[in-house]
């Protein structure tokens, strides 16, 4: 490792400490703009293109900055919720707006009240349950029958895809697009996919802890078939949801 990289992860990992955020695990850390949280803020901001005006719900929120930025984006009111205690007392301290709230909560236990959200979006959440179809179900139970879900998962295409994430420790649920085309068929959701990806895909280093030369905006989402996300690079899969 260069010794510029290990200056990046050092400052990363003191930041995290001195912001009381734990190390390790797959959080991505504001604190520090390189390639890997840029392409997931860029998740977000495909995310606001849906949340004008709008009562939205971001699961697994994470350290909050996605529902922030997500507040500024139009939305009517945001709320954010994450499993970790650690990381919603992170949010809420570090990204305040009138229209936006944090709770600690549990995906795979959600009690939401019916109707109550008119966008529940997720980025790279789904993968880290054990029973995905459950939080599918209470999900959609608290969508407004107008209301939409935005999901981005890891893109698994083909047996190599698949054995990667297998291998990932925090990946609990390693769903083909096939599969996951499959459920959201079977709880009744017209399903758009799309393809995350990038015109300089070969120069983005997700490992690095240097400070990113790219733009979230320059991320791009492309509509697709099934059979192109196997066939082209893709950084995520992403399944807008809407209610039959």
């Amino acid at each position: 490792m260069q010794f510029s990289e290990q200056l990046w992860r050092a400052k990363a990992a003191f930041g995290k400490l001195r912001e009381g955020v734990p190390l390790g695990g797959e959080r991505v850390w504001p604190g520090l703009a390189n390639d890997l949280f840029v392409a997931h803020l860029s998740i977000y901001r495909f995310f606001s293109r849906f949340c004008g005006g709008k009562s939205v719900l971001d699961v697994g929120c994470g350290l909050g900055y996605g529902s922030y930025f997500m507040a500024f984006a139009g939305s009517r009111k945001v709320l954010g919720i994450d499993i970790d205690e650690r990381a919603i007392r992170f949010a809420k301290r570090r990204y305040q707006a009138p229209n936006l709230e944090f709770r600690v909560g549990d995906c795979e236990r959600l009690d939401l009240p019916a109707g109550a959200f008119d966008l529940i979006v997720s980025s790279n959440t789904m993968e880290h349950l054990e029973n995905p179809e459950k939080f599918l179900k209470a999900a959609k139970l608290g969508l407004q029958p107008t209301g939409s879900m935005v999901l981005a998962v890891p893109p698994i295409t083909n047996e190599q895809l698949l054995a990667d994430n297998q291998e990932n420790p925090h990946h609990l649920s390693n769903l083909t697009i096939g599969e996951w085309l499959d459920l959201f068929s079977g709880l009744d959701f017209d399903v758009e996919l799309y393809r995350h990806t990038h015109p300089a895909w070969q120069e983005l280093d997700f490992a690095s802890y240097q400070r990113s030369r790219f733009h979230d905006t320059e991320f791009l989402f492309q509509q697709s078939e099934r059979e192109g996300l196997a066939r082209d690079q893709t950084l995520t899969a992403v399944f807008l949801l809407s209610l039959r």
